[in-house]
């Protein structure tokens, strides 16, 4: 039972990361006109990141 709720927690953290990293490289690839959707998008990023987290634990 343990090392299924770390395993759900290892690809919540996983999926946050790669999901930041996205988000950071294609935010500076299209440049600071799209600074402020760029942020939200962050934001927006950190947040599902942090559901899924806490869903995949919870669970």
């Amino acid at each position: 039972m343990f090392s299924l709720l770390g395993r759900k927690a290892e690809i919540g953290v996983f999926a946050f990361l790669a999901g930041y990293a996205a988000t950071r490289l294609a935010g500076l690839w299209l440049g600071s006109q799209l600074n402020f959707f760029y942020q939200a998008f962050i934001k927006n990023t950190e947040y599902a990141g942090m559901m899924s987290m806490a869903f995949g634990i919870g669970r």
